[in-house]
């Protein structure tokens, strides 16, 4: 293929555009789950349960979950067992009572880690997700197609793009998320968490929560189980060897680190340094923390990628993600060691009130628009539909809860499908936040709490004091902030001197 033929930097992320710019072996990591016969990529395995075929990419980890020797089900990714270990091989599951959903779901969430599970019990077909969604799932419920690619299912005539939808939403461009399962082609949506998908009827229900979260006052014990979560899922990664683990001036990563201090050992430390009012505290913050602990680090800058590797990496997450800053990673991310997995913060935005504004209370309305106000997604017409038709179904009445679910389920827009665009990227992508236990526990802070973003605070307290010393997402700090904070008082007093000698002459 000539460059020629590849879409340009600045195109619409539409996927009439992309589609067949690339080879479907390029889709790493990906799958697709349907009743049909498709066409299958070159190397691809193939599974099936009655009717069903699962066919994936050789590099994804696929367990059978199992009754007494009959298949009933897969699993999808890297789950974490109860007690705390990677599951490595097929999972026994026999519930006293298969036809309970209940017994379904309990099952699944008594799980973490990053997974996909497809379970076929009497008569009931569902997909589930983790429960911050790392693994993006699209479907088509004419089509009755479930897949990981908006290419994996056939455009099929008559089927076109959301073009007006892109084009209102500033895709590339505005940092935009797809919210409440839109995508940008017709008949296409995306699961979000905490819903299952029916294969029966291919519509999408909530299974969780299912309705108020009751808040306590005395947040220690929240703090406790929460630093358990996080080093229970990082220590069944890292009791299989070497691992490598992001570290940024923020809060979720510090949260994590805090918590793996007794697995430092066998932790490597990993900033990826992107030159933008971001990255540049983490480039400033992180090699320090890493010095005070003796933790072995590494700095990894990004450069601008390729044309070619932009309308790959826009291939690869199914036209689905417009992330301005991880266009930028894309070359970044290959450094990383193809030997060990790579372990991230994200879903720990869910103990910070990342949508709560100063005076929200537990009363406070919220209406479609105002919840979406509360992004950088424009309110488009449909957007509006969806955001109402959202909040009526949520059976959450506490203003806080709403916006915290809101904050998981949207965040995933982008999450599950901007992971695809880096397959090479470690041996596998980890999230030690992904954990119902862990993120209800987030969820059933005191407000206050939660607002003053004391979560990190305590735990660094409690896990590893010495890392209160390094301030959160600060940029002016140590020598290199003092140079900053130099440079910025020479740049000021020559704006206001220049001002005054234009007024004096």
């Amino acid at each position: 293929m000539s460059l020629n033929d590849v879409p340009r930097m600045g195109d619409p992320y539409l996927p009439s555009l992309f589609e067949g710019a690339f080879d479907q072996s390029a889709l790493v990591g990906h799958f697709r789950l349907s009743e049909s016969e498709l066409d299958v990529p070159d190397g691809w395995i193939s599974r099936s349960i009655s009717t069903w075929k699962l066919v994936h990419d050789p590099e994804m980890r696929i367990l059978d979950v199992k009754c007494e020797g009959e298949t009933q089900g897969w699993m999808i990714g890297y789950p974490v067992s109860p007690d705390g270990a990677l599951v490595e091989h097929d999972l026994e599951w026999c519930p006293e009572n298969p036809g309970s959903v209940a017994s379904a779901e309990q099952f699944l969430y008594s799980h973490s880690g990053r997974f996909i599970a497809i379970l076929f019990v009497e008569g009931r077909a569902r997909v589930y997700l983790d429960p911050v969604g790392s693994y993006g799932l699209l479907f088509s419920q004419t089509q009755r197609i479930a897949s990981s690619s908006m290419f994996l299912i056939p455009a099929e005539g008559g089927i076109r793009d959301r073009s007006e939808l892109v084009q209102a939403l500033g895709i590339p461009g505005a940092a935009a998320v797809y919210p409440f399962g839109l995508t940008p082609r017709e008949s296409v949506e995306y699961l979000m968490p905490n819903h299952y998908l029916d294969l029966a009827e291919w519509t999408v229900h909530r299974h969780w929560p299912r309705g108020d979260l009751d808040l306590v006052d005395d947040p220690q014990p929240l703090v406790g189980e929460i630093v358990e979560g996080i080093r229970r899922n990082l220590g069944s990664v890292a009791r299989t060897g070497p691992l490598q683990m992001s570290i940024t001036a923020g809060r979720d990563s510090r949260m994590m680190l805090a918590a793996a201090r007794p697995l430092i050992d066998n932790i490597n430390l990993v900033t990826l340094a992107i030159n933008d009012r971001i990255g540049r505290p983490d480039t400033n913050v992180a090699p320090r923390i890493a010095r005070a602990t003796g933790a072995r680090h590494r700095v990894i800058h990004c450069r601008r990628p390729s044309r070619n590797g932009v309308a790959l990496w826009v291939y690869r997450t199914g036209c689905m993600v417009d992330e301005l800053r991880g266009l930028r990673l894309i070359r970044a991310m290959r450094k990383l060691d193809p030997t060990q997995p790579y372990v991230m913060g994200s879903g720990g935005e869910s103990g910070r009130a990342e949508y709560w504004r100063a005076g929200d209370t537990e009363d406070t309305a919220i209406d479609g628009e105002g919840l979406v106000g509360r992004t950088n997604t424009r309110l488009h017409p449909e957007v509006h539909r969806r955001a109402n038709k959202w909040l009526e179904t949520l059976p959450v009445r506490n203003a806080l809860t709403i916006l915290d679910v809101f904050q998981i389920e949207y965040d995933a827009g982008w999450l599950g499908f901007l992971m695809y665009g880096y397959p090479d990227a470690g041996r596998y992508h980890f999230f030690p936040y992904s954990d119902r236990r862990v993120l209800e526990a987030m969820l059933r802070l005191p407000g206050e709490y939660r607002w003053k973003q004391r979560l990190a605070d305590d735990i660094v307290s409690m896990e590893w004091p010495e890392l209160g010393a390094f301030p959160y997402n600060e940029a002016a700090f140590g020598v290199l902030g003092m140079y900053r904070r130099a440079r910025h008082w020479a740049r000021e007093t020559f704006k206001q001197n220049g001002h005054h000698m234009a007024a004096v002459t």
